[in-house]
């Protein structure tokens, strides 16, 4: 039997080749790095039970709902900060920011002019 086709040669490159995949998708994910380095070292160490742990809890799933309702905030933001809305803000109104239905959070510090 050759050396790189017996079974335990294959299940060992399976193995690189999965820990590799999940490396660069954590590593493109941008977690924090302890977060990061926990992931990367389960993974590593249990082959075949760290993936799928990985893929049953490691990751964040957004319904399709929820993640058009972040990039319309996300929106709403960007449109805020075109338009000059958080400079205008001063101790005797809250210019644009009070038309747009905004609330600000109390300990909220006013400029003053």
């Amino acid at each position: 039997m050759n050396f790189f086709t017996h079974p335990s040669m294959l299940v060992l490159c399976l193995h690189a080749i999965i820990v590799t995949v999940i490396i660069v998708r954590v590593i493109m994910r941008r977690p924090p790095t302890g977060v990061a380095f926990a992931w990367l070292f389960l993974v590593a160490i249990f082959p075949f039970i760290g993936p799928l742990i990985y893929f049953f809890i490691g990751e964040r799933r957004i319904g399709h709902r929820r993640k058009r309702g972040i990039s319309i905030v996300r929106t709403d933001y960007h449109k805020l900060s075109e338009a000059g809305a958080w400079e205008n803000l001063t101790a005797g109104g809250l210019g644009s920011v009070s038309n747009c239905g905004m609330r600000l959070p109390r300990n909220w510090i006013f400029a003053t002019s």
